[in-house]
């Protein structure tokens, strides 16, 4: 396996907000010199990727907005021509196509109150991909009992909300 890639980070925090941007690029190359195929990209391979986000914090308050893109991962296709003979799939060579591009954005906020000295209350509120947004994480080819080819795709969350409540005694 070769791989090789680079990582960049940006920050910049105050008292009350903090926003960061990621990027990362990498390149991940299987090589098998007794197969027929002997180099191909990797599974796992993610060519580019953006994270970034922002946070705000006012009083007993915080919220933030997160950003998260890439660029699709590679899989392998039946072959286009004779995609099923003899009871087996044949298939184009490993990981030559590449899934749609992956996005999600996110967004939670917090409040947290003590009512007493002993105890306080913690309330929260998030939505995890608010676009709903129908990413492919995966895709994937098999033969039915009458031998016919079916696709399958796996598929992210689509928009998700989440609202939590916490009494922390100490």
């Amino acid at each position: 396996t070769d791989v090789a890639g680079i990582e960049m980070l940006m920050n910049k925090q105050t008292e009350h907000w903090s926003v960061w941007m990621s990027y990362t690029y990498n390149n991940n190359v299987y090589t098998f010199p007794d197969l027929e195929e002997k180099t191909f990209p990797s599974n796992l391979l993610v060519k580019h990727q953006i994270s970034s986000g922002i946070s705000l914090k006012f009083k007993n308050l915080k919220t933030s907005l997160g950003l998260n893109w890439h660029s699709g991962k590679p899989y392998t296709e039946p072959d286009k021509t004779q995609p099923v003979s003899g009871g087996r799939i044949h298939f184009e060579p490993a990981n030559s196509s590449v899934l749609p591009d992956y996005f999600r954005l996110d967004w939670s906020a917090g409040y947290r109150w003590q009512p007493g000295e002993n105890f306080r209350f913690e309330i929260g509120a998030s939505v995890w991909n608010i676009t709903g947004r129908k990413n492919i994480l995966n895709r994937y080819y098999q033969l039915d009992q009458n031998l016919q080819l079916i696709e399958y795709q796996q598929v992210s969350l689509g928009f998700t909300p989440n609202i939590s409540i916490r009494m922390v005694w100490k």
